[in-house]
């Protein structure tokens, strides 16, 4: 605006996103967390069952099942790749008990099929595309960690407040949009990794998963 327009840099204001919040949309006691944990367990379950790889998800009953999760449509921003190759080291050579949810539809993304395929990935990586509000907030809630290593956002990628409002840690990847929004040093170390290197991701995703309290306490108090 100031080079292209000749405009007074004092005469310009940014007016930043609201920050988007999950928690309204999977609620249904206030007083019963029981009842609201069984509600959301369902809204799961039924969410995994209409996966693509239907031989193995129609019949699912692990209502405890253990995984990280990562809401995003798959386009070449969203980086997608970088961490199918971090889950598939934390998998096989960390031995992690997780599977890795993706909202993204893989059967209509070539690389992304193609990575599941070649690395016999079919029941360890669930795409569940086409999810409803309240699934969408409930498979935030029931993930030991999500994540997001998308190479440019129009924001601070919403993933940070839509984890962190059912009380879910988030790591991400470091872009210039998200350092300006996240400014606290300490956060951002604990917070962030190099998208452009899928070790660097898995190491942080292993560390969080490994000090997941210690990094929602830190988490909280910048949401």
């Amino acid at each position: 605006l100031v080079n292209h327009y000749g405009l007074n840099p004092e005469k310009i204001s940014v007016i930043h996103h609201a920050p988007n919040r999950m928690d309204e949309f999977n609620k249904i006691s206030s007083t019963n967390t029981e009842l609201s944990l069984n509600y959301n367990r369902q809204l799961l379950l039924s969410a995994i069952r209409r996966g693509a790889n239907r031989r193995y998800v129609e019949g699912f009953q692990n209502r405890s099942v253990k995984y990280i999760f990562y809401a995003s449509q798959f386009r070449p921003n969203k980086n997608v790749i970088t961490l199918l190759r971090a889950y598939l080291d934390l998998l096989r050579k960390q031995h992690i008990p997780h599977k890795l949810l993706l909202t993204g539809n893989g059967e209509q993304t070539p690389d992304v099929k193609e990575f599941v395929l070649e690395n016999r990935l079919e029941n360890d990586i669930l795409f569940l595309h086409g999810l409803s509000t309240s699934e969408l907030a409930a498979c935030y809630q029931l993930a030991d960690l999500a994540v997001n290593p998308s190479f440019a956002e129009g924001g601070c990628p919403f993933t940070f407040t839509e984890a962190l409002s059912v009380g879910t840690p988030v790591v991400m990847a470091r872009i210039p949009v998200t350092e300006e929004i996240l400014t606290d040093s300490a956060l951002q170390q604990l917070t962030l990794f190099d998208p452009y290197r899928w070790e660097d991701c898995a190491e942080r995703i292993l560390w969080a998963l490994h000090h997941r309290e210690q990094l929602l306490q830190v988490q909280v108090v910048a949401f």
